[in-house]
């Protein structure tokens, strides 16, 4: 007999697990103020303004995703200098900090004040010192008391080829800055826009020493430098500008053991966390300060309050307690040390689509966990691959929570225009176990199989149905909740959400296509056609409370409980058609009973007549 200790809570533990072991995402925004961001373009937008609403719908997706990163803008190319060292055109707009309708404010009253006025930007072909702006991120970094496992990166948007302007020692000043940052094992990235009067931007002027175009470097793993982004148009911005930028934080470090005394260290990733509605926050009404929540548990003979060492847990077994202690409940949960153990492998034809119980986990070599992981990694994956198998494997990913059987299977690398959108490594498919397969009971007695016609005919509705890809479904009730959300916090007065934008409603449209209809209609007809429509009718009238009461009700007086005649409805296989009222009066007569769904009661009613 198997128990399930804390059946009921054990998903929102593993999400709440996933979301507390990963650490925080620190970017850092550098904008090159300078005159030339803000010439208006043929659209009579500016890059200025683009950048701004990009910043703007980012600072939004992080308030949503509540994942507490942190975030700063600093301007460098202004006459105007703001930041703790003083250091010449910097001026540090927003330090680096959680994001907030307030910041949200302050990015949009951008587009509407004299810039040049209040921050002072340079001209195109003034010099800036991008290296002082490079020095403050590191003081930022520095003074934010981060921990090892948040991650810091640095993004640089320009339309300018060189803010050296040719200066030799500036060069030389930006490019020791960038190397002490790689040292720290900081990201930084380039969005680069087309300067005024270019269809597009040179490199190799300057950034070429530390940054190549994203799709190259991608197919370079020897390559130091850090990926380069082109930004084009506006769409290439709000978008795509937004796409692959941040890193996917690793939820655990794990020993994946092979066979004795052979493992490789691997890298553990959610790619897919469930989005649920943030829990409310109780605060104190009169100073708005956060309250605390505190639980106590008391004897309910002695009204003492009970140490954790007292408080005990029990499952009954044979109408008898059995007690269990905290330290009890460990054990009892402790099964082996959290990692990967390999089983074997299988064909990977073998793996069927309903078996994948949940989201998968991804892992990729953890080389500074155990040496060598890397190598191992690859060729295993490159083996795998050309054998087109998986792996099984079992899966403890902490101490505490209980072994799963998962699938190796392994991705290779697929790059786009825009760069790599699948990296390679191995995905963790979950597994059922055997008591996790439902055991479908089916009455071949009671039912009738398809005719030929039928099944072709459901074929067609199925593929006149079918859709090349699975579009995003947004969830309604979440963009709702968070559209109110905003425009309460940004004093909007409309919402960012309209039910029209639902993407959950059927395709209206989609369905009045001729092939649609078409499908429908003669699958109907070959099930009953108009004959449906009346059992419908029939099964409408004969509902509690409708106007069919008294009919069903003297229907019900006539119905047979003859064993004789349910026999021989149950040798023409029609005992399934029989309604739960009819059904639920025959075994009431022959001292069965009478609950449950239809299923249940049919078959009841087979068992007693076989």
């Amino acid at each position: 007999m198997a128990f399930e200790w804390q059946k009921d809570v054990k998903e929102e533990e593993e999400e709440d697990w996933e979301s507390a072991q990963s650490g925080k995402e620190v970017l850092l925004v550098l904008l090159d103020v300078r005159s030339s961001l803000f010439t208006p373009l043929e659209d009579g937008n500016t890059w200025f303004n683009t950048c701004v609403e990009m910043l703007v719908k980012l600072l939004k997706s992080k308030i949503i995703a509540n994942d507490n990163s942190l975030m700063g803008i600093i301007f460098f190319g202004t006459s105007q200098t703001k930041n703790v060292n003083s250091l010449e055109h910097v001026y540090e707009f927003q330090e680096l900090g959680f994001p907030s309708a307030h910041r949200i404010k302050q990015l949009r009253e951008l587009m509407t004040v004299d810039f040049a006025k209040e921050y002072g930007s340079m001209a195109s072909n003034d010099q800036v010192s991008l290296s002082n702006a490079l020095w403050h991120a590191g003081i930022a970094f520095s003074n934010a008391n981060l921990k090892k496992k948040d991650s810091q990166t640095i993004w640089i948007l320009t339309n300018n080829e060189d803010p050296t302007i040719g200066n030799a020692e500036e060069c030389e000043r930006v490019l020791k800055q960038f190397t002490n940052h790689m040292e720290l094992k900081r990201s930084i990235q380039l969005f680069y826009m087309p300067p005024p009067a270019k269809e597009s931007f040179s490199l190799s002027s300057f950034y070429s020493r530390m940054f190549m175009e994203a799709t190259m470097l991608a197919q370079d793993d020897l390559s130091t430098l850090q990926p380069a982004y082109a930004i084009h148009t506006y769409q290439e911005m709000m978008e795509e500008s937004l796409r692959k930028r941040f890193r996917k934080r690793r939820l655990t470090t794990l020993s994946w053991t092979i066979a004795k005394g052979i493992a490789i260290g691997v890298e553990l990733y959610a790619l897919t966390v469930k989005q649920a509605k943030p829990s409310p926050i109780n605060l104190e009404a009169e100073t708005n300060s956060i309250l605390k929540t505190e639980t106590k548990w008391l004897c309910d003979e002695t009204g003492m309050y009970l140490t954790p060492e007292q408080v005990k847990k029990y499952i009954e077994y044979g109408k008898q307690r059995v007690y269990f202690s905290s330290d009890d409940m460990v054990e009892l949960k402790y099964f082996d040390a959290a990692g990967l153990q390999l089983l074997g492998f299988q064909p990977k034809s073998l793996l069927k689509d309903h078996e994948n119980l949940r989201a998968p986990y991804f892992i990729y070599p953890a080389e500074g966990y155990i040496e060598g992981s890397t190598v191992a990694f690859v060729a295993l994956l490159q083996s795998m691959v050309k054998k087109d198998v998986m792996a099984i494997a079992r899966l403890i990913v902490r101490k505490n929570t209980p072994p799963r059987l998962v699938a190796i299977v392994p991705q290779e690398e697929i790059y786009d225009d825009q760069g790599q959108i699948q990296p390679s490594g191995f995905n963790l498919i979950f597994l059922p176990y055997v008591d996790d397969v439902r055991n479908l009971r089916a009455d071949h007695n009671s039912q009738r199989d398809p005719t030929l016609d039928q099944v072709d005919a459901a074929k067609k509705v199925i593929q006149s149905l079918t859709i090349k890809e699975v579009p995003s479904f947004q969830n309604p009730e979440l963009q709702k909740h968070y559209a109110s959300i905003q425009a309460l916090a940004l004093n909007e007065s409309s919402l960012a959400f309209d039910d029209k934008d639902d993407t959950t409603l059927p395709d209206v449209v989609g369905f009045k296509r001729n092939k649609v209809v078409s499908a429908l209609e003669s699958f109907r007809e070959l099930c009953g056609g108009d004959e449906l429509a009346k059992d419908n009718a029939k099964r409408k009238a004969s509902t509690p409370g409708g106007k069919g009461d008294k009919k069903a009700a003297k229907h019900n007086a006539d119905v047979s409980t003859d064993l004789a005649t349910w026999k021989k409805l149950a040798a023409s296989g029609v005992v399934a058609k029989k309604t739960v009222v009819e059904l639920k009066a025959f075994l009431s007569a022959h001292g069965q009973s009478t609950s449950g769904k239809k299923d249940e009661l049919v078959n009841r009613a087979m068992a007693l007549l076989h």
